[in-house]
Order: structure tokens, then sequence, then C-alpha cells
């Protein structure tokens, strides 16, 4: 049966981010059987933007990147888990094997992004020790908000920049438009308006 724009968009996108959990070698796979199902050769599959699209960065490709210095690599766990619904034991591992393992390939690792990155229901205070433990300078979290000298360091908060973004959204969020929705700067804003707060240049 036919389906809407928005029904096929929102399809497409949870069959990729599904796919992209994936190894390289079973996306490799993958993609050979849905080949040969449309009488497609292995070669067009391989040699094709779908396919390029899924391949997975090679080892060799990180470290290089990692020598730019425009570019941070950072650790993000081993399977990407809700940390909060895991065990203790097994959120150790993902924070720290994942260090351990990009602390070999590549180069050592000193931030930790936590996977999903919402405070409360994504990871808490035992995950904010774990990561310290594991030896990270600092970690980031997806809330929205201004950093200040007050920011707990393992508690970062982070722009988001999604695939859907034009050029123009990149720079609106770069120059700090998109914090203007953040919750400081909302409080920041009514305290000023109710004169019971000042902007300062310390902060």
């Amino acid at each position: 049966p036919s389906r809407t724009t928005e029904e096929k968009s929102s399809g497409y996108r949870a069959y990729t981010r599904y796919f992209k959990t994936f190894s390289a070698a079973r996306i490799h796979a993958a993609l050979i059987t849905i080949g040969d199902e449309l009488g497609i050769s292995g070669d067009d599959v391989t040699n094709s933007p779908f396919y390029d699209y899924f391949r997975i960065m090679k080892w060799n490709e990180l470290k290089e990147i990692a020598n730019s210095p425009l570019i941070t690599i950072a650790s993000h766990s081993v399977n990407h888990y809700r940390l909060q619904n895991i065990t203790e034991d097994e959120a150790r591992f993902e924070i720290s094997e994942s260090k351990k393992i990009l602390d070999d390939k590549i180069t050592a690792i000193r931030y930790f992004a936590y996977p999903f990155g919402g405070y409360a229901q994504d990871f808490s205070e035992k995950h904010i020790e774990l990561v310290r433990q594991a030896g990270y300078r600092a970690a980031v979290s997806t809330r929205n908000d201004m950093i200040s000298p007050a920011t707990d360091r393992y508690q970062l908060p982070r722009p988001n920049v999604y695939s859907m973004h034009t050029i123009s959204d990149l720079n609106y969020t770069l120059t700090g438009g998109a914090t203007l929705n953040s919750p400081s700067v909302k409080q920041l804003l009514k305290g000023i308006l109710r004169g019971t707060s000042t902007m300062s240049t310390d902060s």
C-alpha cells in the first residue's frame, strides 16, 4: 500500500539507525543479500553511494583525522547502551573498555560522551563517578545550555547538530543562537526583566 512522505521518511530514519549498529562485515553481507534479491550484482552494491554511506571508518582513518587540530576523538562507550538500563559493572565496562580500545588504537582519549546524553533518564551521578575513575578529563551530555565557570566538567552541555541541518542552521548553532532557548539563558533573561539579575562578564 502507498505511504505518505512522512511515513516513508520515518521508516527510512528508523531503518538507517538500526543498520548503523551493524558491524562492517554484517553491513557488507546485508547489502549483498539485498542486492541479490533485487537482481543487483555485488560489485554494483559495494560501489554505490548507499554502500559508502554506511561504511564504518577504519582505524587508520580515525588515527589520521585525530591528528587534526580541528578534531577531537572522544569515547562513546562500547555498545551504546543507555547506562541507566544496565548494571553498574556493565556500565563500568562500557565506559572504561571503550577508552582502553581507543587509547590503544588511536591516541590517549580524554573525553567521554554519554550515550543518548540526557541526565537522569540516560545517566546519573554513579556514571559520572565511573567516568572520573576511568581517567577521563571531562564528559559531555546532550543538554543545550551555556557553559560557565560553575559548570560541572563531567556534565558539559553541547548543542545538537543533525544531518538535516543546513549550513545556516550550523552557523546559528555555533555562534550561540541555540543556547537562547537553554534553561540558564531563560532564567537569566527573566531575572533581568524582573530587575533581580544583571549581565556579568564573569559568567
